[in-house]
């Protein structure tokens, strides 16, 4: 995987993130404009970026639940976006159409180094 951040004038005006997938190269871009601003309570952005706990899936059937933390981050108003990518290579044939159509939504957010508790079993 590989990334590039387009700037003009020190402003990001767009990021993108590119890998190979039997042998084709997919990417994911945004196009942004401004400066990275604060969350906005009860946004899209907030709701998408202020999670604090993850789950996953184990071998067993069994999910584990773990608590995240990190700063707030502040995000990029989004001008465009495009996403190449063949998602029924990387995800299964389920996901066939996923990216045949222009997103709905998409954020850029400034991120930062997050912390990733360990994880304890649920029972059902």
């Amino acid at each position: 995987m590989s990334h590039r951040i387009e700037k003009e004038q020190e402003e990001i005006k767009s990021v993108s993130y590119f890998w190979r997938s039997t042998g084709r190269k997919d990417f994911l871009k945004v196009m942004v404009r401004g400066q990275a601003q604060p969350l906005v309570d009860g946004s899209l952005q907030e709701f998408i970026a202020e999670h604090y706990w993850g789950y996953a899936k184990q071998r067993d059937g069994s999910t584990m639940e773990y608590r995240v933390e990190h700063p707030r981050w502040r995000t990029w108003e989004t001008r465009a976006a495009e996403c190449h990518c063949n998602a029924a290579n990387l995800y299964g044939e389920n996901f066939r159409g996923l990216f045949e159509q222009p997103p709905t939504s998409t954020i850029l957010a400034d991120g930062s180094e997050v912390k990733v508790y360990q994880g304890v079993k649920l029972t059902p």
